[in-house]
């Protein structure tokens, strides 16, 4: 039986202020980030698993909390910490 491990990768381009997100092996249809109060700043769906924010200030310096939720109902967490 071969297990699927599943990516959650966040790049931050400097030039373009901007943040992309792409999920590898399973593209999730919904991807939430929230702060640590537990308030959504953010919200998307997607159907190829990338996808590109420009941040403008809206998410501050500090821990936010990203959930990815795939086409089949699996959910997946990471972090995001903005300095």
């Amino acid at each position: 039986m071969k297990k699927s491990i599943f990516k959650l990768l966040i790049f931050f381009t400097l030039t373009l202020c901007s943040y992309s997100i792409k999920a590898q092996d399973t593209p999730p249809s919904d991807v939430i980030i929230y702060n640590t109060f537990g308030k959504v700043v953010y919200k998307e769906k997607t159907n190829t698993g990338n996808i590109k924010f420009d941040n403008n200030n809206n998410l501050t310096p500090g821990i936010y909390l990203i959930k990815a939720i795939s086409g089949d109902s699996k959910v997946y967490h990471t972090k995001l910490i903005i300095r």
